[in-house]
């Protein structure tokens, strides 16, 4: 997406003259701070014209005087251009398109044009998201200080970690305006945003979103698929893996590489499973495998008897003759799939949201956990969304739309696994934004890789001197000594030379 806009040459003056002063309506600026302007000048949609498409640049010229052309649609069509532009559109098509349906042309699925709520400007046209001002230092230049700032998807495609304590002002001044931003980039068709929280208070509402998911709530719409519509045994086998037993401790007794370990125990019964039924078990089903019921080992070995796999009766039998430290890998995976049961066993009739078939397409995506009772099945299930979201991302077959996940409940996704995982992003065109209250919600030997896998780091008031001195160690800066001044929080962001010398202190707007 990063790409797409720095083409637009003359479109930026008819965006200017037309397409804003038409969707100032639809703004809801911060107070005090001025709406979008609309400078002077006038173009013809050069690009279109140079192309012979008259016709076209005509009828969306005629539809931002008129005012039926907002900033997503005006983003939408340019986007659909850049796929001319690079061949993967005929021309003809989308002259064809566009005088037809002009403004409303490649509407996203939803139908929808615009969110039904703003509660900051976005700024489509780059893609940016503005997240407050730094603050001018006495002895500062104007260059250095004063200025807006603001997150490009070349910053969140480094991915995201935001500190600070509760009520800090992470929700409503990083949270909501990245989801918010995403949200309408996704219904410009160049994003797909995945937003998780725990619901109590959620960041954007229901009907911003095209799919709401809530595990574990009888009156969701969708249930959530534990393999992200995989069909690769073993890449289903290490992914929930990861998401099971992601979280253990390094040691070198019987527990020691337990994610590798517990992956082949887990390929070794969804295979035969997959071979047997033409799809993977559900959670229960799972948990009556891994605790060994004689009736459902037996159902499975009679299906792989009459389907002719006798490969696959070889890897079930092979389960009979395990080590003790297997037993032991096998015993907790019993355990932590057991706890799943209440929040992932399939309870509508609706088809299961497929994690790895949402990242092909853009769309608007909410989960949201329980905020109690079933703590360690969250946790679980927040592992398992940043394990398939860091596996479907990075193995997209076409990586031209942004992907973003918000996960607001991080603390217990983060391991060793899912922080190689969000490395691995920054080349897929996709990142993450991942919020801690402390860094000591994660054990101490992740705060380095950690600090090291995201590109963009931001504090809030309230740091702990503690984890001031931690961050102040990799990312030095003086305002970090001890804490944060009370209305300030710093911002670190890669530049072309790496990361910022010196981190911005910033005004971050409400």
């Amino acid at each position: 997406m990063a790409t797409f806009f720095g083409w637009l040459g003359g479109w930026r003056q008819v965006w200017r003259r037309y397409v804003l002063p038409a969707s100032k309506r639809l703004w809801d600026p911060v107070p005090g701070q001025s709406g979008p302007t609309s400078p002077s000048g006038l173009a013809q949609w050069p690009e279109l014209r140079a192309a012979g498409a008259h016709a076209a640049a005509d009828r969306l010229i005629s539809d931002a005087r008129s005012g039926s052309m907002s900033d997503v649609d005006f983003a939408r069509i340019a986007h659909s251009w850049t796929m001319v532009r690079i061949g993967r559109m005929p021309l003809a098509d989308f002259t064809d398109t566009v005088l037809r349906l002009g403004a409303a042309a490649w509407t996203h699925p939803s139908g929808a044009r615009d969110l039904p709520r703003r509660t900051a400007a976005h700024d489509l046209m780059t893609g940016q998201v503005r997240i407050g001002t730094a603050v001018q230092e006495p002895g500062d230049t104007p260059a250095h200080g004063g200025f807006g700032l603001a997150l490009s998807p070349a910053e969140l495609g480094t991915s995201v970690l935001a500190i600070g304590p509760s009520r800090s002002g992470q929700t409503t001044q990083l949270v909501r305006p990245i989801i918010e931003a995403l949200c309408l980039q996704a219904l410009a068709r160049t994003t797909t945003i995945i937003a998780v929280g725990t619901g109590t208070e959620p960041a954007v509402p229901d009907d911003a979103f095209d799919i709401v998911i809530r595990p574990g709530d009888p009156r969701s719409l969708h249930d959530f698929d534990i393999y992200g519509g995989t069909d690769d045994s073993q890449q289903a086998a290490t992914i929930l893996a990861e998401a099971l037993v992601g979280d253990l401790p390094s040691t070198t007794g019987p527990m020691a590489h337990a994610v590798p370990r517990a992956a082949t125990a887990l390929a070794e019964l969804l295979g035969p499973f997959q071979a047997a039924h033409h799809r993977f078990p559900h959670v229960s089903e799972l948990h009556e495998l891994l605790n060994g019921s004689q009736d459902a080992i037996d159902s499975l070995r009679n299906a792989l008897e009459a389907a002719g796999q006798d490969s696959h009766l070889r890897v079930l039998d092979k389960r009979g003759r395990e080590t003790d430290a297997g037993e032991m890998i096998r015993a907790l995976l019993r355990d932590r799939v057991a706890t799943l049961e209440p929040l992932l066993t399939p309870c509508t009739d609706a088809p299961p949201f497929l994690l790895g078939a949402a990242l092909q397409e853009p769309q608007r995506i909410r989960i949201d956990l329980p905020a109690s009772g079933f703590a360690k099945a969250s946790d679980v299930t927040a592992r398992l969304v940043l394990a398939q979201f860091n596996t479907y991302a990075a193995t997209r077959p076409d990586q031209t739309a942004f992907a973003f996940l918000v996960l607001d409940v991080a603390a217990q996704a983060i391991t060793p696994g899912s922080l190689r995982g969000v490395q691995r992003l920054r080349a897929a065109h996709a990142g993450v934004l991942l919020t801690l209250q402390l860094l000591d919600d994660i054990p101490e030997s992740l705060h380095v890789p950690l600090l090291e896998a995201v590109g963009c780091l931001v504090c809030w008031p309230g740091l702990s001197p503690r984890d001031a001195q931690r961050i102040n160690h990799k990312r030095p800066n003086p305002y970090l000594t001890s804490s944060i001044p009370s209305d300030l929080s710093l911002v670190s962001m890669p530049s072309d030379h790496g990361y910022m010398a010196a981190p911005l202190l910033t005004r971050l707007h409400g």
